[in-house]
């Protein structure tokens, strides 16, 4: 490791700036998966119907905030990690790379962007893997309102929530190796210092 980063590494330290991001990450990982096994099962009771349709319908929207938020807690403390790291190589402040994914129209490459900056001032992260999942998440999200049009317009009679619990499904999968990436990097490098 170079003595500049050595040197930001013990300053920040000193100065209180580095967090651990474990904690945060595993609680994401374990709230991305259960948000992503509600999501799934409700699109399969939605094709058999069947008692838990309405217990899952309630339960998704509280358990994608709950993972959404947690996800950009654990988001931001790795941005601030990584200003400690390599501010240069920073687009966003730790503050602004969380803003980013509610801004309109912005939010569809933004935080793609600020995700890939965090990889690269961790370093030994998979970009691959990112575009991946940006790739998915994209789908699910743009997917929606196109699959709806494409069904009314095909007169579909079906749901075509199924449909979408695929990419929404494959989001998450690579998301949560995204995280533990990112995590793994950054630890390695506290724990250089």
């Amino acid at each position: 490791m170079d003595t500049v980063l050595q040197q930001r590494l013990r300053l920040a330290h000193h100065r209180g700036q580095l967090t651990d991001p474990q904690n945060l990450a595993v609680a994401s990982q374990i709230l991305i998966a259960l948000e992503a096994t509600l999501n799934l099962a409700y699109a399969v009771t939605t094709q058999t119907g069947g008692p838990l349709l309405f217990p899952l319908a309630r339960l998704q929207m509280p358990a994608l905030f709950v993972a959404g938020v947690t996800f950009l807690l654990w988001f931001r403390y790795c941005q601030a990690n990584a200003h400690a790291f390599a501010p240069d190589r920073l687009a966003f402040t730790p503050g602004m790379a969380v803003a980013v994914w509610f801004i309109p129209v912005a939010c569809l490459w933004q935080p793609r962007r600020a995700t890939l900056d965090l990889a690269r001032a961790s370093g030994g992260v998979n970009i691959r893997l990112i575009n991946a999942w940006w790739t998915a998440w994209l789908t699910h999200l743009l997917g929606f309102p196109v699959l709806l049009l494409v069904c009314a317009l095909a007169d579909y009679r079906g749901s075509a929530i199924p449909w979408l619990a695929l990419p929404d499904t494959v989001a998450a999968i690579l998301v949560l190796q995204v995280i533990r990436q990112i995590t793994n990097a950054q630890r390695a490098l506290l724990t250089s210092r």
